[in-house]
Order: structure tokens, then sequence, then C-alpha cells
């Protein structure tokens, strides 16, 4: 069942970037609506491995791409040129997007936000897609959060109720908040950092805590 009600289709959501090693931590750009913009000069034969591997990782995750979709990938894959294969594929993918994460060549990073309709399942997960189009082929592992998925630790009525220390006490009003889970999809096939292409789609998925 989805929940269409406006605050469930609000929530903020923030990309970060945490490598290993000398990478610091790059807290994204406010997050705003804009177009979705086209990448160009993508090499056809990754994107085109990218993209199948796509097409697995959201049938395991119990949210198969539509027969358009995919026969619109099939027909990609079919054209000769590069820049005709990056631009089909987008023209398919990019209605599906959530987000969109633009790294440019210094790794500044930018969020802006997708076309798809933002409504979740009651009690139930929902798979999107976030763009990635990475100027600086950067390989880190890309995160991401939400106020609202802040962890919810509401205080007791007595001692024997009170949970972890008072900095972890959260009000009603906060905790009512508090009702969205979510996570990077990086289970195989797909990877936990990104692969350095300056085009590619990646999952995430968005849940509801509420009835």
């Amino acid at each position: 069942m989805t929940d269409a009600s406006p605050y469930r289709q609000l929530f903020v959501l923030v990309f970060a970037l945490v490598a290993t090693f000398t990478l610091p931590h790059l807290q994204s750009a406010a997050y705003g609506q804009d177009e979705v913009p086209i990448v160009y000069r993508v090499p056809k034969q990754p994107l085109l491995a990218a993209t199948n591997r796509l097409v697995q990782a959201m049938e395991f995750a119990g949210a198969p791409l539509s027969a358009q979709v995919n026969a619109a990938l099939e027909s990609a894959a079919k054209l000769p040129k590069d820049a005709d294969v990056s631009l089909a594929i987008q023209q398919a993918l990019d209605p599906l997007c959530l987000a969109t994460v633009h790294i440019n060549a210094e790794s500044r990073v930018k969020v802006g936000e997708g076309p798809v309709a933002k409504q979740l399942m009651q009690q139930g997960w929902r798979a999107f897609l976030v763009k990635v189009h990475n100027e600086a082929g950067i390989t880190p592992e890309l995160v991401v959060d939400s106020p609202n998925a802040a962890p919810v630790y509401q205080r007791g009525q007595g001692a024997r109720q009170k949970p972890r220390t008072d900095e972890d006490l959260v009000d009603l009003d906060q905790s009512e908040r508090r009702w969205l889970d979510l996570s990077m999809l990086t289970r195989q096939p797909l990877k936990k950092r990104l692969s350095g292409l300056n085009l590619e789609y990646r999952v995430v998925m968005l849940g509801s805590r509420d009835a």
C-alpha cells in the first residue's frame, strides 16, 4: 500500500562520500530540485556492463525494472555510437531517479532532486535510483543519510526504562519525525565503492517505520 501523505514525500536526503585512507568526508550541497542533467562522453562498454549489473540488482531487491524500461535498455545496447548509447540509457533511467549526485573535478558533491514520485510503502521498502555524475573519477563509497532516519530513543517513564545516556534521548515530537529507514544497496552484483566511471546509477532503499 502506498503512503501518499505529504510529509512522507518531503523527506530530505544527504549524500556524502566516504573513502578509506586520504579522501576526507565530503558533505553534499543543499538538496534542491533540478532538472536531471545529461552526462556526455561516456564510454559505451563500461556503461553497458554497469547497467546490466543495475538491472540485476533491482531484480534482487524485489523491484525489477518495467518491461518498457528493459526494452529501451536493450535497444540502447544495439546502438553503434557511444554518445547515442549513453543518451538512450539516461533517457530510460533518469525518470526513475530519486536524486542526482554530481561530483565535480575537485571532488565537491552537489545533490539534486530526481523526477520520480517520492512515495513510500507503509512498513515496507522501496528501491529508487540515484544518478551519479563522477567528473573526478574517484572511487569512494557513496552513503546516504536523512534527519528523518535518525535513531529513535524515546525517554521512558521511570528509572528502569531510561535508555542509554541523556545525549541519546529524544522527546515524542522528535521520535515521530524519525520514521525513515534507508541504505544504499551494495551487495552483489553491485559494489560498495563507486566505479570511477563518469556516469553510473546506484540503488537506494527507503522504508517507512510507521504503519
